[in-house]
């Protein structure tokens, strides 16, 4: 079992929103009459901007502010990516156009730009002064939206010795955005954000800057350094680290320390892809692959720290990764090999903690290190040894607990050890002190939940320490919340299978078991099952969505669409469900159909009527839209429409990029980059209406004719384009002869394909990755009975 352990991998960054606990506000700088927070937001109107590019129409990187009438500081990641930049005010009719740099700091992350034109400048105070629980106020364009104040206080004033550190909830979008003090001084210039705080560059060092600034260097000049193209590809590098592209964040990182081979962040953050990268692949059994990654990363990390030795965030990245490579080489029973990782993870907790002893998460992670040595220890029968690991990592996480009492997974990581030191009781013999550990583990659990209510960990925790008290039906309300909160939860599933089965409930322990596997895209869906779904397909009911995306080109804009209710095939058809419709149909066999209605690779990977050995539950390929149609007639059913596949594939879920949310995720598809082949359907968890595989695996074939502006004039009502009669249709489709729409991503997607993205085929075309699945309108009655009431909107 593997929990999500916190690292500093993200402290440099300001891609993820967190919100934090409130810190009692005490203490204001002296001399000067106290700002509320809608007078320092007011203060801020006239000198707080965006910052953007190009013609306006995506919104800017960040905020930024005036220092002088004619100068505006920013982050310098705000701008690495060379182009022309503007600021602009909140009223977004005021706008200057920057003439170039005349200063900059890459290790503050600062940069001071001269503007064609004047502002109103922010008096700057002395960060210096500042102290621990003085309120603060954050100002900025927070998602790079509306501008937006948002209150905080002083964590710590000297962060790393030369940070602030702050309780402010800010995010992407506040980056370069002054902090004021409650007498209107700016005494930070917000940088970053990681799980808990928010960071920020201190005033007085702006001033030191600000003091260098004199020549101005036009941005064209600018852009060609080569240490500012080694940055720019950095940043790049880093958004795509954090969106889970790890293969293309890999090529920006390799184009930045090939730049500047003295840049030893860049040499970090390619170690955090490189660690993340192997988790991925490791998913799909790809292990030598993973373990090559953990060892490239950890030769990053190894080089960072030979240029900054001083830096315990890279200590801690590398003691992370070994952990990781502790495990995998665990699970491959490597035990020595594992044993050499976690050792060396140990010292490079330990020297973080020794470069920066107040920072909880150096503990939290050597604690970690430990408890998987006492896990391991325990699996060789060396119950002393591990017995004395536990202990020592309790002692680890007791000192995280103390520096960072609000951080949930400090008390959640305690009390996962707390329940493994539990079954080393058990597993001696001795009940009574077993029972004191899991009520322990049980305590911090709560404790964690209080904390934080979305916490699955903490949930999944809970639950299997009272399930080793026997306390079973409480267990598996824990992981039903555990799965709530995160619905591909392989643990979870497990446990809650384990728990069903100690009640005697052995064919619902069944169902979670294959959701365990499924959520790894392991699951096995039996021949049986299939052939049930051929007829009792689900049932998607009458309603309003939004459908499209403003993101994406031909899927603009986004609309409200209204649908009929409808039925739709939980999986996509088989190899083995076609090969019955050939049977059938010999005129659509390989060798019979009429070459105009296909490419010329009709069915490739077929012998004859037979489909490849060992693909049976594969979903067909190499099947044109003719085909498509002609199987989903034979079959009493039809192809959807693109609205109505839409709707099926978001589950319910609406605002999201992809079926399963904003993020990529490997163990929610069989899409590009971890994919190799198709997969059985229904190798991954269904969504929210119980749909298997609707992103990624195959591309799926709509009844639609493809139209690029069609979502600018679509009806609001079961719109289809290009298709007057489906009935019509559906009797007379060989006739078609457009392009037709296809829908969801597929196995060689370079990346999992948005929601809302659209493919366009000819109807004859065929290939290894193009299939689809079937529909069917429901009956009227039906329709009526689940049309809403109001208007609902997902």
């Amino acid at each position: 079992m593997k929990h999500n352990k916190k690292s500093l991998f993200s402290i440099f960054t300001l891609v993820f929103i967190f919100s934090c606990a409130p810190v009692p506000h005490s203490g204001v700088s002296e001399n000067l009459p106290t700002l509320t927070a809608d007078q320092a937001a007011e203060k801020g109107k006239t000198s707080v901007v965006r910052i953007a590019g190009g013609n306006f129409v995506r919104v800017g990187a960040g905020s930024g502010f005036f220092i002088e009438p004619n100068k505006i500081v920013t982050n310098l990641h705000v701008i690495a990516r060379p182009g022309p930049i503007f600021a602009k005010l909140s009223d977004d009719e005021t706008i200057w156009m920057v003439e170039g740099v005349t200063a900059y700091d890459m290790e503050n992350d600062l940069v001071i730009l001269k503007i064609v034109g004047e502002g109103v400048p922010l008096s700057l105070g002395n960060s210096d002064a500042v102290r621990r629980n003085e309120p603060i106020y954050a100002i900025g364009y927070p998602g790079g939206g509306k501008y937006k104040l948002t209150e905080g206080a002083v964590h710590n004033h000297q962060y790393r010795g030369k940070w602030l550190q702050t309780t402010a909830s800010i995010s992407k979008g506040n980056s370069g955005g002054p902090m004021l003090n409650t007498g209107g001084e700016v005494i930070g210039i917000s940088t970053a954000v990681d799980e808990v705080y928010s960071y920020a560059v201190p005033s007085n060092v702006l001033k030191a800057l600000l003091a260098e600034s004199t020549h101005v260097e036009p941005l064209i000049n600018w852009y060609q350094q080569k240490r500012i193209r080694a940055y720019g590809y950095h940043e790049r590098g880093e958004e795509r680290y954090h969106d889970k592209d790890y293969k293309a964040a890999m090529t920006d990182l390799d184009e930045s320390v090939e730049l500047d081979p003295e840049f030893a962040r860049a040499y970090t953050t390619r170690g955090n892809v490189g660690v993340h990268y192997g988790e991925a692949i490791a998913k799909y059994g790809r292990m030598p692959a993973a373990r090559k990654y953990y060892i490239t990363a950890i030769t990053d990390y190894t080089t960072a720290i030979k240029l900054e030795s001083e830096n315990h965030a890279t200590y801690n990245g590398r003691g992370h990764t070994r952990v990781h490579y502790g495990e995998y080489e665990a699970k491959q029973q490597n035990t020595t090999a594992a044993e050499k990782q976690y050792q060396a993870a140990i010292k490079d907790y330990s020297k973080a903690i020794k470069l920066d002893s107040d920072d909880d998460r150096n503990y939290g992670g050597r604690g970690w290190a430990k408890s998987l040595f006492g896990q391991l220890n325990a699996e060789q029968g060396e119950l002393k040894k591990a017995e004395k690991q536990y202990q020592a990592a309790i002692k680890d996480y007791d000192k995280a607990v103390k520096l960072g009492p609000g951080d949930d997974a400090n008390y959640n990581d305690r009390g996962w050890t707390k329940y493994h030191f539990g079954r080393l009781k058990t597993q001696q013999g001795k009940t009574a002190e077993a029972r004191k550990h899991y009520q322990a583990a049980i305590t911090d659990s709560d404790k964690a939940i209080q904390l934080n209510a979305d916490s699955a960990s903490a949930y999944h925790t809970r639950g299997v320490a009272k399930a080793a008290l026997g306390e079973y039906d409480s267990a598996i309300k824990d992981f039903d919340a555990a799965i709530t909160h995160k619905s591909d939860y392989t643990e979870a599933y497990h446990s809650r299978g384990e728990a069903k089965q100690a009640l005697g409930q052995h064919d619902a322990a069944k169902i979670d078991f294959q959701k365990a596997r499924q959520s790894n895209g392991k699951g096995d869906v039996s021949t049986q099952e299939l052939e049930r779904a051929v007829t009792e397909m689900v049932h998607v009911p009458a309603g309003e969505f939004q459908m499209g995306s403003n993101e994406i080109m031909d899927a603009i804009p986004q609309h409200t669409v209204y649908l009929d209710a409808f039925y739709m095939d939980p999986y996509e058809v088989t190899n083995a469900q076609f090969k019955a419709f050939v049977d059938a149909n010999p005129e659509w066999s390989k060798d019979n159909i009429p070459s105009e209605y296909h490419n010329g690779n009709y069915l490739r990977l077929w012998n004859g009527n037979d489909y490849p050995k060992g693909k049976a539950n594969h979903p067909v390929v190499y099947v044109s839209w003719y085909a498509a149609m002609a199987y989903a007639k034979w079959v009493g059913k039809r192809l959807p429409t693109e609205a109505e596949w839409e709707r099926a594939a978001r589950g319910g879920i609406a605002h999201k990029r992809y079926v399963w949310g904003n993020s990529r995720n490997p163990g929610r598809a069989n899409y590009g980059y971890y994919g190799k082949h198709t997969r059985p359907v229904g190798s991954y968890l269904p969504n929210g209406f119980g749909l298997h595989d609707m992103g990624g695996n195959v591309w799926e074939l709509c009844l639609d004719e493809y139209n690029k502006n069609f979502y600018r004039h679509s009806p609001k009502k079961n719109p289809i384009a290009g298709v007057s009669n489906i009935e019509a249709l559906m009797e007379d489709f060989t006739g078609v002869n457009t392009m037709r729409v296809s829908r969801g991503g597929s196995w060689n997607t370079p990346g999992p394909a948005g929601a809302a993205s659209r493919g366009d085929d000819t109807p004859t075309n065929t290939n290894s990755w193009l299939g689809f699945r079937c529909a069917k309108s429901a009956p009227p009655q039906q329709d009526a009975e689940a049309a809403p009431t109001s208007g609902a909107s997902e």
